[in-house]
């Protein structure tokens, strides 16, 4: 009887797990999900027993989703019955009653929100999204001192189960800073200090007007206060720190700002050791660092972040591309004294095994190869490879240069030189306003890189009321495969001055040049050339009576040119650092009918300042005079005005007058310029452009011993380049600063052919 009862019970226990036991499921309520989404949820399928901690378990991972808004479930005939109503699909989302002017919501912030919180248009809707979207505008505002700012939202369902959705914004008033105190500093003054913050207390009202100083923004505070902590700690203050950070709101809803700090010692470097790791040291290696810190002076962590790249640069330079340089600073609190140890692992002794160029379409590799200072098999050098760089840039037939390099085998490295190539070739078109004599046009051709050998060609065809010209010039910079430059080319030209804005002559050129150069250092040149020139000059009667030149029928020149070029700069296009020198002396040699010389200096100087800004800085004087019997030919004068020299004054209009008022032209020319120059950041693929605000200084003068402050003009103004498929393009708008009676302005002009 017992074994009988026992049977009994398992077959009971059997049966009733049996007819828990799922055996389908139904899902009920769908409209936009899918079955197969619902089920990939479940955290059961068919043949699993349902319990009640199943159930629990199902409605816990469906409500997850956060796909539902109600959940039910029956379990009836070992069926699974799943009943949803889901959550509504958002029909529109939209943000209304705040001010733009405020700048905390702006269209960009509005999609981000949306976006970051999965409330677009077409997603499925959550209420919890939405609560904690509300939220973030709240801090958003509060961040920005909008403190009774309201944030509510309205929610409107349609038949179809689709949702729209308005946050209702309403700002309430901004609260602005009325006071910003700093105590408990010495070494910083503490107008200094508040210069870190990017906002403060209200400027002058009507330049606050613009600046809006006074408005408190949270995330510029906190950048703020981490400025300041980094000044202390860069200068030697390792234990700085805030002892209050005060922000109070008085009733008038005005901020006061109030710090406190704990400037704390100032330590001292107490001793500098070295640890080579994993390899031997040189005792000429730590003498060759030239590290600037000593033992005694106070410590500077914007100083040591230097010495370590020094570091690392002197060892990338012997062959360890891979070198680690590291510090540790130990400090002592009692003493105010800071022991710094720098490790150093120079790591694998690396050599080049392959140089590989890409990029260069139409340029041979040849012409880029023979730009390195460095080759295969040779130890890596880092300065090596960027002072390579920097001469390929300047070559101009590229618009991009990179390099970066990876590993080939144990201790070598294949570099590899990535080029992008611009259009060497140029039309060069320009067009100058002028208040007397109209629209001045010219025109030519120019290429820089003849079917990618490297070699210049240009040739000049232009026919208008001033010049008509038909030359071409030929340039090989690597004459015979070596680094000497061979050049030759003929022009033949007809000049009208009167037509240039200054006096009336007319002349007939036909010349033949030959030049020769070669580099004196790693970035200099010297050249030479010869010409041979053939001149019909031909003067206006009135002309006639004011240079003896006009009736002296001399007609030919030989003209002997040394040039010396120095160009340290960056880029050829649009450079950010470095310099550049030409100098040329000319001398007509006395087996020609003309007898004179000039020397003509330029300096430009490039200097990059505030990440993406460049200072330019330019100098041009020359100057020129007859010797023997004769005089300083008068078409070889100087003249000055217009996009070449000083902008905002007519072209060729500065400098000495005949008496008829036409420009006569000096025989000294002294101009200079300042620019700010910018890229254009806001304008989508603007690499190819610049902008800059200068100042232009320049004067004409008769001779070199008449020189007056009355020959000089000043102006300023913006100007705009862009390197156009078809060569570079100017535009100038331009103020004269110190007009004289009787100057003639422009105050608009543009080029083709010309840069910054």
């Amino acid at each position: 009887m017992r074994l009988f009862r026992l049977f009994f019970f398992i077959f009971f226990l059997s049966f009733f797990a049996h007819s828990n036991s799922i055996k389908e499921i139904e899902i009920t309520g769908l409209d936009s999900i899918s079955r197969g989404t619902v089920l990939s949820y479940l955290p059961v399928e068919v043949g699993d027993v349902f319990d009640e901690k199943i159930s629990d378990d199902i409605i816990r991972s469906l409500y997850r989703t956060k796909l539902f808004s109600d959940i039910a479930l029956n379990f009836s005939n070992d069926v699974l019955k799943v009943s949803i109503t889901e959550n509504p699909t958002i029909k529109y989302f939209r943000f209304s009653g705040y001010d733009t002017d405020s700048e905390v919501l702006t269209e960009e912030v509005n999609e981000k929100l949306l976006k970051n919180f999965n409330l677009e248009i077409g997603s499925i809707f959550s209420s919890t999204n939405l609560l904690n979207l509300i939220q973030t505008v709240k801090e958003l505002y509060k961040d920005n001192a909008f403190y009774s700012a309201d944030i509510s939202s309205k929610e409107i369902l349609d038949a179809t189960n689709r949702l729209g959705i308005e946050i209702i914004v309403n700002e309430g008033e901004r609260a602005l800073v009325s006071s910003f105190k700093i105590s408990g500093n010495t070494h910083f003054d503490e107008d200094e200090l508040l210069d870190l913050f990017d906002f403060g207390t209200p400027d002058f009202f009507l330049i606050n007007w613009f600046t809006r100083n006074d408005e408190f923004n949270q995330n510029l505070f906190d950048a703020g206060l981490q400025k300041i902590t980094k000044k202390y700690v860069d200068s030697g203050y390792l234990d700085f720190d805030f002892i209050d950070k005060s922000i109070i709101l008085n009733k008038d809803n005005n901020i006061n700002i109030s710090l406190k700090i704990s400037e704390g010692s100032r330590y001292q470097i107490e001793n500098l050791t070295y640890d080579f790791v994993n390899s031997d040291f040189i005792d000429d290696d730590i003498s060759s660092f030239d590290i600037k810190l000593k033992e005694g002076d106070f410590f500077n962590r914007i100083e040591l972040i230097k010495e370590l790249k020094k570091i690392e640069s002197f060892y990338a330079n012997k062959g360890f591309a891979y070198t680690l340089v590291d510090s540790k600073l130990m400090p002592n609190k009692d003493t105010g004294k800071i022991s710094i140890k720098i490790a150093i692992d120079k790591k694998q002794l690396i050599y080049i095994d392959r140089i590989n160029i890409s990029g260069n379409n139409k340029t041979q590799d040849d012409v880029i190869r023979r730009e390195l200072n460095f080759y295969e098999g040779q130890y890596y050098s880092k300065d090596e490879i960027e002072a390579s760089l920097k001469r390929i840039k300047r070559l101009g037939y590229f618009s991009k240069v990179d390099s970066n390099f990876s590993p080939s085998s144990d201790g070598k490295v294949n570099v590899f030189i990535e080029v992008e190539e611009t259009d060497t070739g140029e039309i060069s078109f320009g067009v100058s306003q002028s208040n007397t004599s109209g629209t001045s046009v010219t025109a030519g051709i120019q290429q820089k890189n003849v079917l990618g050998t490297g070699n210049t060609f240009n040739a000049n065809f232009s026919n208008s009321d001033a010049v008509e010209e038909l030359s071409f010039f030929f340039s090989d910079p690597y004459f015979l495969d070596r680094k000497q430059e061979l050049s030759y080319g003929f022009i033949s030209k007809k000049i009208d001055g009167e037509s240039l804005d200054v006096a009336s002559y007319k002349i007939d050129e036909n010349s033949y040049q030959l030049g020769y150069g070669y580099p004196t250092s790693e970035f200099s040149e010297l050249s030479t050339s010869f010409k041979i020139s053939g001149l019909d000059l031909e003067c206006g009667s009135s002309l006639s009576n004011l240079e003896s030149q006009c009736s002296n029928n001399d007609s030919s020149e030989h003209l002997l040119t040394f040039k010396f070029s120095h160009n340290t700069l960056d880029n050829y296009f649009f450079p950010e650092d470095g310099e550049k020198i030409t100098s040329l002396l000319k001398f007509a040699l006395p087996s020609g009918d003309f007898q004179y010389y000039s020397m003509e200096n330029e300096y430009k100087k490039y200097s990059k300042i505030f990440d993406d800004k460049t200072f330019k800085y330019s100098a041009n004087i020359s100057f020129g005079g007859g010797y023997g019997s004769k005089d300083y030919p008068f078409f070889k004068r100087f003249y000055g005005g217009g996009s070449s020299s000083v902008r905002g004054y007519d072209f060729n209009s500065l400098g000495p007058k005949y008496s008829d008022g036409t420009s006569k032209g000096g025989e000294l020319s002294i101009n200079s310029n300042v620019s700010l120059i910018s890229p254009l950041n806001f304008i989508d693929n603007s690499e190819q452009m610049r902008i800059a605000a200068f100042i232009d200084f320049g004067g004409i003068s008769e001779d070199i011993t008449s020189i007056s402050s009355n020959d000089f003009r000043a102006s300023t103004g913006i100007a705009f380049n862009w390197f156009t498929p078809i060569g570079p393009l100017g535009v100038f708008l331009a103020q004269p600063v110190n007009k004289k009676v009787g100057d003639q302005t422009e105050t608009f002009g543009f080029t083709i052919g010309t840069s910054f």
